[in-house]
């Protein structure tokens, strides 16, 4: 089941495991109020991390495997 994230108009954020076709349906925050879905950023480098020289000003960006 995917995790989802809700935040309540106070600005709590809640995190719940939900089944893909029930991601809509309300969700209640702890402190009461109706949480909205809100998207999260997710970890999208798979493995590859920039190398070393790439940081440095004018050099080009490299990946390098980071296993």
């Amino acid at each position: 089941m995917p995790l989802y994230e809700y935040k309540c108009p106070l600005g709590h954020i809640t995190a719940k495991f939900k089944a893909m076709n029930d991601y809509n349906k309300p969700v209640k925050c702890d402190c009461g109020l109706t949480a909205e879905r809100i998207l999260s950023p997710c970890n999208a480098t798979f493995g590859w991390r920039l190398t070393e020289s790439s940081h440095i000003k004018g050099n080009p960006d490299q990946l390098e495997r980071a296993i």
